[in-house]
Parts: structure tokens; sequence; C-alpha cells
């Protein structure tokens, strides 16, 4: 038996691509998922694959009321919660700073920002008493952008940079009672990428 054997987890973006893969290995490992998808369809799809081990919250990272909605749903579903993934994310598909106009950069840069950042934040507030109550943990999908250029485009680049400083601030702050970790994974074909998956 791993780690996850009777764990209590939520997934942002738990209906696609990686969150997805993350959602099934975590059921396979013996864990049961709040999966928070904004789309409906997607999440219907992984309760209909996934029956009793997941419950859904549709919602949207970018919003604290939806992020406190999943906690309380997850809670309210399974006794408990014993760890937060912060994996939804947009992408900007390499798009390089000049072929922005000033108008189109400031608003990628917002949803950017808002997803793969702000996104994350706002989760691991809503998780926090409940986290510290499990002596929890947290774990924030980064990418190699996080760390090296070529990844993305700037917007992307710089939100992934962010997160990897959230996960060194809140390691520190959150410590011993809560521990918080990244994973980032190289590019993967996904809805995300605009790739086939």
């Amino acid at each position: 038996m791993g780690w996850l054997e009777g764990k209590i987890a939520l997934i942002t973006g738990g209906g696609a691509g990686l969150g997805l893969a993350l959602t099934r290995r975590f059921v396979k490992e013996g864990a049961r998922i709040l999966v928070m998808e904004r789309d409906a369809e997607r999440a219907a799809k992984v309760k209909d694959e996934l029956g009793d081990k997941v419950e859904i919250h549709v919602g949207d990272v970018t919003s604290y009321a939806d992020n406190e909605a999943a906690v309380a749903k997850a809670v309210e579903s399974f006794g408990q919660l014993d760890c937060f993934v912060a994996n939804a994310g947009v992408f900007d598909f390499f798009k390089p700073l000049a072929e922005y106009k000033g108008d189109e950069l400031a608003a990628a840069f917002d949803e950017l920002m808002a997803v793969n950042l702000k996104g994350g934040l706002l989760g691991a507030r809503a998780a926090l008493p409940e986290l510290v109550r499990s002596k929890g943990n947290m774990i924030f999908s980064i990418s190699n952008s996080g760390f090296y250029t070529g990844g993305g485009g700037p917007v992307y680049t710089a939100s992934k940079h962010g997160v990897v400083g959230l996960v060194r601030q809140l390691a520190h702050e959150l410590a011993p009672k809560v521990r918080v970790n990244g994973v980032a994974p190289g590019g993967r074909h996904t809805n995300l990428s605009g790739l086939k998956a």
C-alpha cells in the first residue's frame, strides 16, 4: 500500500490532460478524489468512468468562492481532505512577445496569471484549514517552463516561474504542519497544447 491508500485529494483541472491522468492514478493507488473542473461535460465523463471513487465540483479556479465550495464538497463527500493538487492551467501556445498587440498581451497575461498562478494560490488558501487538520500536503503542477526557457511563450513561462516562487514560499510558511511540493513535467500532447492527445 502506498501513501495514497485511503487518502482524500482535491485535483483542479482533473477532467483532462495531466489532471485526468493524476485523477486516474490517485484512484488506482486507493485515493478518493474531488475533481474541480470548469467544463461540466468533461467532469461528467470523469464521474462516469471512475464512479464513486470521485465526486465532481464544476467551478473556476480563479474564484475563491468556487475553491471554498470544492473543499467543502470534498469534506462533505469523503469526511476530510488530505491533499490539494493545484493542476489547472492554460497555455500561450509559444506565442512570442513581438506577435502580441498591446491589448492582446494584457488579456493573455491576465488569463494565464489568473489560472496558472492565482488559481493555485486561492485553492491553497481554501484547502489550508483542512490540510492543517489532516497534516496533509499540497502539490503544484509547475512545468519545465518554471525553470527553463523555450517551453512556452513569455506569458506562460512567467506564470510558471511564479508558481515556483509560490511553492517555495508556501513550503517555508506552512512547514511543518503542511508539506508543499511541486512537480515539473515536460511537454505533453493534451487538449491544453492544442495537439492531439
